[in-house]
């Protein structure tokens, strides 16, 4: 990811939130899912991600990323919260999954939808695109 140094999976370590709202829990490494031909990487998100977690955050995508699944499947139907550096850590990692081949889905609730939409017509797309994350939304999957 642009800016950030790969991390293997060994490298995340993860504390239990002192509270839900302030602290983004992952699953420490990535779930790969066997399909034929190609895998899928499932990567959960829960509480919020913002400025204090974000690093966390970026360690999970990035070990989606060095597993170079087929598709990958990122679950935040259990955020809370997201803030733009939130958004623009999604919306990098989408478009780096798309150039690698990896199709992503981003199962997402309201919240996490609303925050999306909001950075996607606020931030000039020369700054941050957000195309490949606004093609790998999916709200619908919070209500299922």
């Amino acid at each position: 990811m642009d800016g950030h140094a790969r991390m293997s999976s060994h490298d995340i370590q993860l504390s239990p939130p002192p509270t839900r709202s302030r602290v983004v829990t992952v699953t420490p490494t990535p779930e790969i899912i066997p399909r034929c031909p190609a895998t899928v990487a499932l990567q959960q998100f829960s509480g919020s991600i913002d400025a204090r977690n974000i690093a966390d955050a970026a360690a999970a995508l990035d070990a989606v990323l060095a597993q170079v699944p087929g598709s990958a499947i990122i679950d935040m139907t259990t955020v809370d919260f997201v803030n733009v550096s939130g958004v623009a850590l999604l919306a990098r990692f989408c478009e780096d999954a798309k150039r690698a081949g990896i199709v992503v889905t981003c199962a997402v609730n309201r919240c996490v939808s609303r925050a999306v939409a909001l950075c996607a017509s606020a931030i000039p797309t020369d700054q941050l695109s957000c195309a490949a994350l606004l093609e790998a939304l999916d709200v619908d999957a919070a209500v299922r």
